[in-house]
């Protein structure tokens, strides 16, 4: 699952009070985790709401075990430790990341 497909389901989430407008409505769901160093918060809305949450919280938790520095395994710390010595090999996701913030930069 890319970042493109994080952005969809949170859309999906953000919307989806408005395509069961004629049903009764559900409460929102919130969930709060401590993730990528923040305390992160999800609400969202419809009968697919536990599950839109749980598939953001797990996709946020791929990404900090691929982007920390801060745990010597995940693939930015390793790529650290490589660089200059030889080439590496890293998920889509990890290159999406890189590739926009040398963009940004």
């Amino acid at each position: 699952m890319n970042i493109m497909k994080l952005k969809f389901i949170f859309i999906i989430a953000t919307l989806s009070p408005f395509a069961f407008a004629g049903q009764p409505p559900s409460p929102p769901m919130t969930r709060v985790q401590y993730l990528m160093g923040t305390v992160c918060e999800i609400t969202a809305f419809g009968p697919e709401a536990k599950l839109a949450i749980n598939q953001a919280f797990h996709k946020i938790t791929e990404l900090e075990n691929k982007l920390s520095h801060f745990k010597e395994d995940s693939e930015i710390s390793i790529l650290n430790s490589m660089a200059g010595q030889r080439p590496m090999a890293v998920s889509k996701d990890t290159w999406e990341v890189l590739t926009l913030s040398i963009q940004i930069a």
